[in-house]
């Protein structure tokens, strides 16, 4: 048995057995994009709503029509896909009064609304075509947080998943691997799903890009935004880090779902390592350790990058608190104050209760008293909303 097959059994049944920098200038297309690491401001785009129509025809070069993609599969089941888990949909249209109910799960596909009950962003990457995606939040209901970190991890993801599959790009797909060109598809698409959102409260959404042989399709799936995990909040380390984690790609969410199954349910996140003692990155989360002497340390290569970590970084670069740009060491972890998950729906969390393996099975590591991760998360979260976009 391998070092990740032995955890999944051993890690499982101890825990059984126990406790249960970045900011963007002026948003105008027409503008180039910089990337900034020391001002934070808030910006937004004023342009006219784009439509697909409008985009095929000045990008002609093989795009004449949208489609969708399922790697491995027919062209006909990723086409067939329309958002549905089940034959018998659950209606959202009326309230008991007769009239009409918010709504709060909303599937478009490039700008056309389809049906959909997928209720979370994992069940409908599960069930929809592979592709590249991203999942974001909004901040105000008309804001996106780092929309153009999301437009450029979307273009390198469909790169370098097209480069998995020992493909280069060919012409009618060059509009996703462009920034300048992918920002008013997915823009787009995002404010047709933002006028059919109706629900109160902040979203989640996820935009997922799929293709064929053809044609390319670019759906936004929308769900409300949970609120923040509250204490205690446990994590385990178990599993090994997934390959090619650079890439967004949907396959990693089926993937993953054996240690979905396996994490108990009072535990918040899995934290994957290498060779027992490494800790690169949760299933989806960025990992952060905060030593004793005041120091952050987290993986910078091996892990998908997310938005959330990009700002956690820049808060610790301008309060001046270092950070070693490594993967987390087990052996070190009597040396740490406390530790920290990030994420576009837990921000910066900070760990209360850090399970891990040792010879001796799982041991417990208690991190509820830790001033400085604390006011790092607190210092994350206030940096929300200098960092968003308009996009409505």
């Amino acid at each position: 048995m391998n070092v990740c097959a032995s955890w999944l059994s051993s890690a499982g049944a101890s825990l059984a057995r126990g406790s249960r920098a970045s900011t963007r200038v002026t948003r105008n297309p027409a503008v180039a994009y910089r990337h900034h690491s020391t001002s934070v401001h808030r910006s937004s785009y004023r342009t006219e709503s784009v439509s697909f129509v409008g985009i095929q025809y000045r990008l002609q070069e093989g795009v004449s029509s949208f489609g969708a993609r399922q790697l491995g599969t027919a062209r006909n089941t990723a086409r067939n896909f329309r958002g549905h888990t089940s034959a018998t949909m659950t209606q959202q249209s009326t309230t008991d009064a007769g009239q009409d109910a918010p709504k709060e799960v909303v599937l478009v596909k490039n700008e056309t609304t389809l049906p959909c009950t997928q209720q979370s962003s994992v069940d409908f990457l599960s069930d929809a075509p592979r592709g590249a995606y991203t999942t974001g939040r909004t901040v105000g209901r008309n804001a996106i947080f780092e929309f153009e970190f999301h437009v450029q991890r979307l273009a390198s993801s469909v790169k370098l998943m097209l480069e998995a599959d020992g493909q280069s790009v060919p012409s009618y797909l060059a509009p996703l691997v462009e920034i300048d060109t992918l920002r008013p598809l997915l823009l787009a698409s995002l404010r047709a799903a933002m006028r059919e959102y109706t629900a109160p409260g902040e979203i989640k959404l996820t935009v997922l890009i799929t293709w064929d042989d053809k044609e390319f399709d670019i759906y936004s799936h929308f769900v409300p935004l949970p609120p923040l995990p509250s204490a205690p909040v446990k994590v385990m380390v178990k599993g090994c880090p997934r390959s090619n984690a650079a890439a967004k790609d949907s396959d990693w969410v089926r993937a993953r779902k054996t240690l979905e199954d396996e994490k108990p349910k009072d535990f918040n996140e899995i934290i994957l390592a290498q060779n027992e003692q490494f800790l690169y990155e949760g299933m989806s989360s960025n990992f952060f350790a905060v030593t004793k002497s005041g120091e952050v340390v987290t993986a910078e290569e091996g892990i998908l990058a997310g938005t959330v970590r990009e700002l956690l970084l820049q808060v610790c670069k301008s309060e001046g608190i270092p950070v070693r740009l490594e993967p987390p060491s087990l052996l070190e972890v009597e040396n740490w104050e406390g530790a920290m998950v990030s994420s576009t729906s837990r921000l910066a969390t900070p760990i209360d209760k850090f399970y891990y393996p040792t010879s001796e099975g799982m041991k417990e590591k208690d991190f509820s008293e830790a001033p400085l991760t604390h006011r790092i998360a607190e210092l994350v979260q206030g940096a929300i909303k200098a960092n968003s976009t308009e996009v409505l």
